[in-house]
């Protein structure tokens, strides 16, 4: 049987939440340089738009230069491993957020439009 035979295998008893994980790694690694991240970062950088990426845990694995310019981030306040969710309280200190995004009163009091985006998106 070969290699890829054998690892065909192990992933198909692998449950989703293992590919998951397994996969997260892997964007982690490929995230820090010399691992094949280099090139990553390249493409990535290079979109034209601003281009954010987080994996399951909501921590952000990897974004260029445009979405830090857009949100007025620096690179240590948009680097890896950041959650969403500090970074959305550095916009609010920052009133740096539509208004229209915040519901204030309620049972969906909070960023409902921007979860809705970050989360469908």
């Amino acid at each position: 049987m070969s290699a890829t035979t054998k690892t065909r295998k192990r992933r198909l008893r692998q449950t989703k939440a293992q590919l998951i994980d397994e996969l997260e790694a892997l964007e982690r690694r490929l995230a820090e340089p010399g691992n094949g991240g280099d090139r990553l970062r390249d493409v990535v950088e290079n979109i034209p738009e601003g281009f954010s990426y987080y994996d399951a845990d909501d921590r952000m694995v990897i974004c260029n230069s445009v979405f830090r310019t857009y949100f007025g981030y620096s690179d240590e306040e948009a680097g890896p491993g950041v959650s969403y969710a500090d970074l959305t309280a550095l916009d609010v200190a920052r009133s740096s957020v539509a208004s229209d995004d915040y519901v204030p009163h309620g049972a969906n009091a909070g960023w409902r439009r921007r979860e809705y985006r970050h989360r469908h998106h």
